[in-house]
């Protein structure tokens, strides 16, 4: 493992004495706090064991990385699981590090360290308000194997969760499918989600069974594999909240039960072309703004009663 900050090249540069050593990975050990520290070489590497518990299939360990200065990536920590060289288990991984709304992405599923396998079935659980269903088809890898078929059907979980069936079959017991084998690939295409903590596409979940040419079944255990996919909308948004004077009640306090959509307060921002796009504030005085995406500065105007107009850009 490796930990790169590409800024402290800059700093040796300007005469720091510095390097890779400087950063450092906080790991978590199948808990939600810290279990310690690891620091790198002068080149960012890190080499480390990782303690197997008897009882468990597979170790979760999670990493926090940290700059010199301490800086961190918030949409950490990244989680990784480890399995005993051997252990059969299952991945689904993406073939893209971002996508555009109407790109399309695939989705690669591999069953690894199998044995004769003759039959493969998986569930790909996805989120339908990041992502559209185009169609499932076989590796092409898996294709040179005997005759093989596929089959799928989709169906609504929930409100926001859809799930894929899919059925494989290498239908000749006389070809050999071991080791590690990719087998699917489901593609989707990207669509106009709503913002939410980060702009990642929420990672399918899968499980597998699969069933060899003695008429053996296995349950696989599912894990996402790889990047994430980060979709990018065709919008932006401004986000904030509102703090004016006149919202701090008689004991100076800033007064929360206010019904900030009732209060006349007019937020707009204005593109570069003079075009206006009007503030949805809500009822714990923040206030969104939906933008076209642009390099271009926008004009941010707020009017309180009681308070001068205020002009800003971003």
């Amino acid at each position: 493992m490796n930990i790169i900050d590409p800024t402290i090249s800059k700093m040796q540069d300007a005469g720091f004495d510095i390097d890779q050593s400087s950063n450092n990975v906080v790991y978590y050990w199948g808990s939600a706090f810290p279990g310690g520290v690891l620091t790198p070489d002068n080149t960012g590497n890190i080499t480390d064991e990782i303690a197997m518990a008897p009882i468990l299939e597979r170790a979760p360990v999670g990493f926090f990385s940290y700059d010199s200065v301490g800086n961190f990536n918030q949409g950490g920590p990244y989680m990784h699981n480890f399995v005993k060289e051997g252990t059969p288990y299952s991945t689904v991984s993406s073939n893209k590090k971002e996508i555009t709304v109407d790109e399309e992405v695939e989705f690669t599923l591999t069953a690894h360290n199998v044995e004769m396998l003759q039959e493969a079935n998986f569930q790909l659980n996805y989120d339908k308000q990041q992502l559209q269903l185009v169609d499932v088809k076989l590796h092409e890898d898996v294709e040179s194997y005997g005759d093989p078929t596929i089959t799928y059907s989709e169906e609504s979980i929930s409100n926001t969760r859809n799930n894929i069936s899919i059925s494989t079959a290498i239908n000749d017991i006389e070809q050999e499918v071991t080791g590690d084998i990719p087998i699917a690939v489901a593609t989707f295409t990207g669509k106009e989600a709503d913002f939410g903590r980060n702009n990642y596409v929420k990672n399918p979940t899968l499980s597998t069974t699969y069933t060899n040419t003695q008429e053996e079944t296995t349950n696989l255990r599912g894990y996402y594999e790889g990047q994430n996919t980060e979709l990018l909308r065709n919008y932006s948004e401004v986000r904030g909240n509102i703090l004016a004077q006149g919202f701090f009640g008689l004991d100076g306090q800033y007064d929360s039960s206010q019904e900030f959509p009732n209060a006349s307060i007019q937020m707009q921002a204005t593109d570069a072309e003079g075009n206006k796009y009007d503030a949805t504030i809500e009822n714990d005085n923040d206030f969104t703004i939906q933008v076209p995406v642009t390099d271009e500065t926008f004009d941010l105007e707020v009017k309180i009663p009681g308070s001068f107009p205020s002009p800003y850009n971003f």
